[in-house]
C-alpha cells in the first residue's frame, strides 16, 4: 500500500542546490557538538576554477539550515539585488565577478526555516540554533580564482546579507549558491526535502547530499572509506576508523 506524507503541504518539497555547496569536500562535517570553534580553511578545484572557503567550521546544523533556505527560495519569487560591476568580457573570472555582483534575497522567518529543515518550530532553543547557524555561515568567505592563477581572484561570502526583525529574516544568498534561482544555466542538485526531513543522524544527512553525484537511475561503485571521508574528512586511528565505518553502514 502506498504511503503519503503527513507533513503540512506548505513545507517546501525540494531544493535546487548548487554544486559549490553540495559537493565541496569537507565544507560540512559531523561535529562532536554544535558551535565548536574549529576553523575552516578549504581549497578545492571544480572545472576551470579553484575555490577557497575560509571561516568557522560548519556542521550538519548549518547544512540543514542552508538546505531549508534554498528550498524556501526555490518556491518563492526571490528578489534579485545588484551591485556595480565592470563590463563582462570573455574572461572566466569576469563572469564570476558579474555573478558575484548579484544576490538572491530570501524573505522568511526563524520558524519557517526550522520547519523546512525538519526541526520543531516555535522553540526559543531552536530559534537560537538557527540564528547561530546563520551567523556562522555569514562569516564564511569564498575566494574564486582560475586554476593555476591564484594571484587573480574574486571574493564573496556564503551569505551577502543577513538581517533579523523579531521573527522575520532576510537572507542574501551567495549567487554562487543561488545561481539556479537567478536563472543561470548549469547542473544543480535537486534535493527531496521530504527525504531530508526524515533523516535522523549526521552521517545520513551528509551522505544523502553528497551521494547525489550519482544520477537517478544510474549505478556506481564507491568504497566505504570514501563514504567515511564524506562525513569525517580528517584521518583517524584504526579503532576510530572502524567505528566510523560501522556508523556509515548504519547511515546507509
Amino acid at each position: 500500500m502506498a504511503t503519503h506524507s503527513t507533513e503540512p503541504v506548505e513545507l517546501p518539497a525540494f531544493a535546487r542546490m548548487a554544486q559549490l555547496a553540495a559537493f565541496a569536500p569537507g565544507l560540512f562535517r559531523s561535529q562532536v557538538k554544535d558551535g565548536q570553534t574549529a576553523y575552516l580553511r578549504l581549497e578545492y578545484q571544480a572545472g576551470a576554477f579553484t575555490y577557497r572557503l575560509v571561516g568557522p567550521e560548519l556542521g550538519t546544523t548549518e547544512l540543514r539550515v542552508l538546505q531549508a533556505l534554498v528550498a524556501l527560495a526555490t518556491r518563492q519569487q526571490v528578489r534579485v539585488s545588484h551591485r556595480p560591476v565592470t563590463a563582462v568580457s570573455d574572461s572566466p573570472l569576469d563572469k564570476v565577478a558579474w555573478l558575484l555582483g548579484k544576490s538572491a534575497q530570501v524573505a522568511t522567518s526563524y520558524n519557517e526555516v526550522a520547519r523546512a529543515a525538519g526541526y520543531v518550530a516555535n522553540s526559543g532553543a531552536m530559534t537560537r540554533r538557527v540564528r547561530e547557524a546563520l551567523e556562522r555561515m555569514y562569516s564564511v568567505q569564498v575566494f574564486v580564482s582560475v586554476t593555476g592563477n591564484p594571484k587573480s581572484f574574486e571574493a564573496g561570502r556564503l551569505f551577502t546579507e543577513l538581517s533579523g526583525r523579531d521573527d522575520g529574516l532576510v537572507v542574501g544568498v551567495c549567487p554562487l549558491l543561488a545561481a539556479a534561482l537567478l536563472g543561470v544555466p548549469g547542473n544543480y542538485l535537486r534535493l527531496d526535502m521530504h527525504e531530508v526531513r526524515q533523516l535522523r543522524t549526521d552521517a545520513a544527512r551528509l551522505l544523502h547530499q553528497r551521494l547525489h553525484w550519482i544520477d537517478a537511475g544510474e549505478l556506481r561503485e564507491i568504497g566505504v572509506d570514501t563514504l567515511v571521508g564524506y562525513v569525517w574528512p580528517e584521518p583517524a586511528c584504526s579503532s576510530t576508523a572502524r567505528k566510523r565505518r560501522e556508523r556509515v553502514r548504519e547511515a546507509l
